[in-house]
């Protein structure tokens, strides 16, 4: 074998293992690795559906509600989870239970992979109608809903739907008026304490019928309006559309 063919040989395994990587980070990420990436901008490589991350039980510390620093706003707990948690992670376009939103990591009163454990769901609502947008969240135990809210600036002060606690199945019913066309910020936190553990998660836009798939609605980062461009350099330039 000559040495091109050599070189050759070695491109195409080079290629193929970093598709490899590629897939698998896509999917589930190492499990030594706790990063969370999320583009609060404009971004061209935005996805259909919401951004997921699974906080397991490290030190007895999974359920998101006993981290001391819960009440002080949900970014010092995804500060906390980020330096003491396992993660896994994926993109998700079905929030009805927690099977569909984590890829089937996760199901329901059948597979839990720690005693206690949290999930993490962001990205981005886009309304294809303005109107009243009704949420709602049954859960075993606690999940959060936080729409329009800025994701470094989550807390308990300004959540849309709040069905906290330690409980079986319950459910809690918010709403809150949203602009056709517009991109929002959506949050959403599982927390599993002990024992039976699940969560159903339903949108309902105004006039229509209750959803739990996105079908364009959700996005994994802000998408860019109509009048904004992309230069070399990655910066943006144009502004946003305002609301309608």
């Amino acid at each position: 074998m000559d040495s091109v063919h050599f070189i050759l040989i070695l491109i195409i395994i080079f290629v193929l293992l970093f598709n490899l990587y590629l897939y698998y980070d896509n999917n589930y990420i190492n499990i030594n690795s706790n990063t969370i990436t999320l583009y609060e901008g404009y971004d061209e490589m935005q996805q259909n559906g919401l951004k997921w991350w699974y906080f397991g039980n490290i030190n007895g510390d999974g359920y998101c509600e006993d981290n001391e620093n819960w009440n002080y706003g949900v970014k010092n707990w995804i500060d906390w989870a980020q330096k003491n948690q396992v993660t896994y992670k994926g993109i998700t376009d079905n929030i009805s239970n927690l099977e569909n939103i984590t890829n089937s990591y996760v199901i329901g009163d059948i597979k839990k992979p720690d005693y206690r454990f949290s999930i993490l769901i962001q990205g981005y609502l886009k309304p294809n109608v303005s109107g009243f947008w009704e949420f709602f969240t049954n859960s075993d135990d606690c999940s959060y809903i936080w729409v329009d809210i800025p994701f470094g600036s989550l807390s308990l002060s300004n959540v849309t739907l709040d069905n906290g606690g330690k409980h079986g199945m319950q459910s809690r019913y918010s709403k809150k008026y949203l602009y056709n066309g517009e991109s929002y910020p959506i949050t959403i936190i599982f927390g599993e304490q002990g024992g039976g553990f699940e969560m159903n998660v339903l949108i309902k836009p105004p006039g229509g019928d209750w959803k739990s798939t996105g079908n364009g609605l959700f996005l994994t980062s802000k998408p860019l309006p109509e009048s904004t461009t992309i230069n070399a350099s990655g910066q943006t330039t144009g502004q946003p559309h305002g609301k309608k």
